[in-house]
This record gives structure tokens, sequence and C-alpha cells, in this order.
């Protein structure tokens, strides 16, 4: 019988040992499934947004401690040099004007970052918001709709009307209805993200019916479709609240809600908090970044010296949609 030759042995084992070392270092370096609240492992690059609305003070008004520091929270975004601002309405008070848009807002923001805007109830003051639409142009969508959508990064961003009396309105059977129903029922991206005036959940003096039931159906819509992230202004402070559905129950596959109306006219303090409030911030101006991945988003609440407030991480929902 041929006896076996121990220096091949020797080899032969030590060749298994090393291969063995290097699986597990491979292994090792396997980057780990992204969770909620945690930074994308070696992510792809990311575009960064910024949010933020209740902006401009009339022309000529001064600033104190609660009121007018919208140069301020303009010059802390424009340090970042976003892909583009997302302006969540009630933009130059008092009424929207004309002439106040021109000596007031314009020049806040710098001229070659592009703005997305959606009108508050102040742009309406002035009559068919004709101050609005008409310094924003084609950026606002069509006058007298102010509803639109467009794609970044994966994302689908879907700009609301919630001043439903002069959009034709924001029920299911609405124009405005309709048009959001099927943008989601087409869309193939990951992500997606909706941004208007009024929020439907708010822990300030605005949770009025009025008020909170002019969003009720992009509510019902975003949730049936898994969207991801829901901004508004309206009240003068940041809050964000826990993942929910529909029906403000806490749902881990739901909609994160971020009200930043903390753009410079004025603070509001919280009336009663939300029992879904994860973080709220009434004595700070400021805006909200985000970082917008194709298939998850970081976000921090910056106030107007630079300062983050509040920062966190989320995994984009899947996309189908609920029954």
């Amino acid at each position: 019988m041929k006896q076996s030759n121990p220096r091949l042995t020797i080899f032969i084992i030590y060749g298994l040992s090393v291969l063995a070392a290097i699986v597990i270092v491979l292994l090792r370096l396997q980057p780990p499934k992204p969770s909620e609240n945690s930074e994308p492992a070696n992510p792809p690059q990311a575009t960064i947004w910024t949010a933020v609305g209740d902006i401009a003070c009339a022309p000529g008004q001064a600033k104190t401690a609660d009121k007018c520091h919208q140069q301020e929270v303009a010059n802390a975004v424009n340090k970042l040099a976003p892909s583009g601002i997302l302006l969540l309405g009630d933009l130059q008070y008092d009424k929207g004007e004309p002439a106040n848009f021109q000596k007031a807002f314009d020049g806040l923001f710098s001229k070659n970052t592009p703005l997305y805007p959606v009108p508050g109830n102040h742009e309406y003051y002035t009559s068919g918001a004709i101050g609005y639409f008409d310094y924003f142009g084609a950026k606002a969508g069509e006058t007298g709709k102010g509803y639109y959508v467009f794609k970044q990064n994966g994302w689908l961003i879907l700009a609301l009307n919630s001043n439903c009396e002069y959009a034709g309105g924001c029920d299911k059977n609405s124009p405005q209805g309709v048009w959001l129903d099927k943008q989601l029922a087409d869309n193939n991206n990951q992500c997606t993200l909706a941004f208007w005036h009024h929020p439907r959940f708010t822990s300030g003096p605005h949770a009025e019916p009025d008020s909170v039931k002019r969003s009720e159906y992009f509510w019902e819509v975003l949730d049936q479709y898994q969207a991801d992230v829901i901004l508004n202004g309206h009240e003068h402070f940041y809050e964000r609240l826990a993942k929910q559905d529909k029906n403000a129950k806490k749902d881990a596959s739901g909609i994160r809600q971020f009200t930043v109306g903390s753009g410079g006219k004025s603070l509001y303090k919280f009336s009663t908090k939300l029992a879904n409030q994860d973080y709220g911030n009434d004595e700070t101006f400021g805006f909200l970044k985000l970082s917008l991945y194709p298939k998850s988003y970081l976000w921090q609440f910056i106030d107007e010296n630079g300062i983050v407030k509040d920062k966190g991480a989320g995994v984009c929902n899947s996309k189908v949609a609920k029954l």
C-alpha cells in the first residue's frame, strides 16, 4: 500500500486553514443590512435637499428675538449649497403681495439653488395667489392648480396644494386627488416624499378640523402606497412624528411627518403634544436637511446658527400597496 506524503498532508491542511480564514474575513467585511435610524453602509451618492416654510416678514418689519429671522435661516441654508429647496408655503407675508415677493423674499436664497414651492394660505390672501404664481412661474406648477411632480435620485417627489378651495379640491374625486392617485399608481421609484402646507397631524394651535381635514385624502392615498416622508409648514415650529398610518397609529411601514414652519417669520408654542411626537422644538428658527439615497434617507434639523438639533436615518418602505 502506497504511503501518504506527510509534507503534502501538512500543505493541504495549511492551505485549507488559510482559505477558511479568508472566507471569515470576507464575511465580516460584508455590509450589514440597513436598518431604521442607522446610516446606510457604503451608501451610493446622496443628493442634499433642504425644506422650510413660513419664511419672510413683510418689507420693513423689524427683527426681534422671536420674529423676522428669515435672513439668518436662509444664510444657513445657502452654506450647504443643496440640490434644491422644498418651500413649504407662507413664503412671503403678510399676503403674498407681488411687491413684497420682490422686496423681501427675492434674494434670500442663492440664485444657483433650484426652488420647489407649494403655496400656503397667506399666498391666497392676494387674489388667486397671483403674487406667488407670478414670482415662481412654471416652478410652481400650473397657475390655479399649484401641484406638480418630479423625480430625484430614486425618489418620487410630489408637491401638493392644500388650499383646496382654490385648487379644485383635495378629495378623492377632485382633479388633484385623481392626479395624485395616478402618480402613485404609476410610480416605480423605491422612495416617495410629498410636501404641502397644512399638516394633518400637529401639536400646534392649528389643530382645528378645517386645517387637518384638508389633507385627509392625501394621507389616505399616500399611506395606501406606502410613501415614506411628508413635509408640512403652517405651524411655526419644528416637529417630527413617529412613522404612522393615516389614522395616526404607529406603523413600522408608515409615513414619517416633519413640520418645518420655522423659516423666520415667527415662532409658535406647542399646544397639546401629540402622542407620536418623537421630537419637537418650538424655540428655534431653522430648516430641515435631507440626504436622499436611492433606498434610504438621513435628516437633520439645523438651526439658524448652523447647529444640529435633531437627526436620524430612515429606510424606504416596500412599495407594495396596502389593501
